[in-house]
């Protein structure tokens, strides 16, 4: 059972997505984790493809993403959730066995800016 804060209701990336995103061919598979910024822009972890895509404000139907960060370079492992800073100038983001921390919007392959192993992979 996760943490919940007061007054923060979570909802299915799957239920967001469907009112979001609808039918979209290249872009969210295995969606576990999802995150809006200040400005509306969509983030979302796929767990199936190792990927954060990035979808535009108020986007709907078959979209592609603005922008895909994935790659063998990226560090991401099974990502399952995902936030943004209020600026949207950092994507955070957790696998299954660390946080990775990419800097704003980026359609590349790159390492992350931060990384820091969980205490699972650490004991392991």
């Amino acid at each position: 059972m996760g943490y919940r804060r007061p007054g923060v209701r979570s909802l299915s990336a799957r239920c967001l997505l469907a009112a979001v995103v609808a039918a979209c061919s290249s872009g969210p598979t295995s969606s576990y984790g999802i995150a809006l910024d200040a400005t509306g822009r969509l983030y979302v972890a796929n767990s199936a493809t190792n990927s954060i895509t990035v979808y535009a404000a108020a986007a709907t139907g078959n979209v592609t993403p603005m922008a895909t960060i994935a790659g063998s370079n990226t560090g991401l492992h099974l990502p399952t959730g995902i936030t943004v800073d209020a600026a949207g100038s950092a994507i955070y983001v957790g696998n299954f066995s660390s946080i990775t921390v990419y800097p704003g919007v980026e359609h590349r392959d790159r390492a992350p800016i931060d990384s820091k192993a969980t205490r699972e992979s650490q004991s392991a």
